[in-house]
């Protein structure tokens, strides 16, 4: 009887001692707990700021592109086309030369002529123009009058010629210049036109200047996200490490599984980008992609690969919504850009539960799971154990 009610004893002075224990834990917990809620609180303020900033920056980077290129289209446009007129200039410039150098030509031998047709008709107008039968009757013998009549058909033959050669010259000058006025009128044309397309070419480069220097700045816009986006991943690298140091130092939890070697799919989607070195579709840069991206539509369940307690939950600037789970071993899991989180920090899950929902929250072009395997504080390519 004596030692059943020490036995007794022994166990509630136990109880008593480990609740009185746990009570200022519990407490402690509390805080901790409402600390973390204020700053998740903060976090998700943040996120929402760095979400509408990044959709702008890559609407406005992707704007910007297509604007240079349409610029480029149109320099090309407008340099063919000058290149044309500049052609064609020339090509009326040399003909309106040699235009000149035939009018200047042909006015000189219209006022050659015109002072012989002059001087012609003068010597006619002084000798009176006697008549024909005159100049035949006055001949002295059969001799004679052939001469006169020789003579006189060749004068009226060299007038005829004489007028005819003066009327073709005035008709040509006449065509010459009407040609060369036409000639003036199509190089001013051309020359309005060159300096009009030289105008638009400028103001386009000046466009394609400004446009390159607004590129530039959204270029380095998305510099900054990527700090942030490389601040983020060291920062879940440094807590992870930090836990793995912790595990390593406190004995083992019966929380914590250790990890079969083999996981369950995490989504039912297809993968989308592979473990390895790839170009980054926001940032374009060539960037290691650190785990493998399965591509489903927003709000498509989430289900953890394996047993394990979840040791982080909340927003990430590069991730977004994420999870962390701890498979024992050192093994971790973690699950990025989703829409929702089911679990809580400290939770134990079991293979195939749910645990989020595809989304496309933190530095995300479109819905889809990132999903990320560390082994001992490393990043692994996740398919040598899906």
């Amino acid at each position: 009887m004596n030692r059943s009610l020490l036995f007794i004893l022994l166990i509630l002075t136990t109880l008593v001692a480990g609740i009185a224990q746990a009570d200022p834990q519990k407490k402690n917990s509390k805080a901790k707990v409402s600390t973390l809620k204020g700053k998740l609180g903060n976090v998700r303020a943040k996120k929402k700021v760095v979400q509408k900033k990044l959709r702008q920056t890559r609407a406005a980077v992707k704007g910007v592109r297509v604007d240079i290129h349409r610029v480029d289209e149109r320099i090309s446009r407008l340099q063919s086309q000058l290149a044309d007129t500049e052609k064609s200039l020339a090509t009326e410039k040399d003909r309106q030369a040699k235009g000149a150098v035939l009018l200047a030509e042909s006015r000189k031998e219209l006022n050659i002529v015109g002072k012989q047709v002059s001087a012609r008709l003068k010597a006619i107008y002084m000798s009176g123009n006697p008549s024909v039968i005159s100049v035949l009757a006055g001949a002295k013998s059969a001799g004679d009058l052939m001469l006169r009549k020789q003579a006189m058909e060749m004068v009226a033959k060299k007038d005829r010629e004489l007028f005819e050669r003066c009327a073709v010259l005035m008709r040509e000058v006449e065509n010459r210049k009407k040609i060369q006025d036409q000639t003036v009128r199509k190089v001013s044309r051309l020359q309005t036109q060159q300096l009009a397309s030289r105008g638009a070419l400028a103001r386009v480069r000046e466009e394609k200047r400004v446009a390159l220097i607004d590129l530039k700045k959204q270029h380095a816009v998305l510099e900054a996200s990527l700090k942030e986006f490389v601040q983020d991943e060291n920062e879940i690298a440094s807590e992870i490490a930090s836990y793995m140091r912790r595990v390593s130092a406190s004995p083992p939890r019966a929380g914590v599984p250790r990890s079969t070697g083999v996981f369950g799919r995490p989504v039912n989607g297809r993968i989308t980008s592979g473990f390895g070195s790839r170009f980054h579709p926001i940032l374009h840069t060539r960037r290691m992609h650190t785990g493998v991206d399965f591509g489903a539509s927003t709000g498509t369940p989430i289900y953890s690969v394996a047993e394990g307690v979840v040791v982080a939950t909340g927003y990430g600037r590069g991730y977004g919504n994420r999870v962390i789970i701890d498979h024992g071993g050192g093994i971790l899991t973690l699950y990025g850009h989703c829409s929702a989180v089911y679990v809580g920090s400290g939770q134990r899950v079991t293979r195939g539960q749910r645990i989020a929902a595809v989304g496309s929250t933190g530095m995300s072009t479109g819905p889809h799971l990132h999903f990320e395997v560390w082994q001992n504080g490393r990043k692994v390519n996740p398919m040598s154990r899906l």
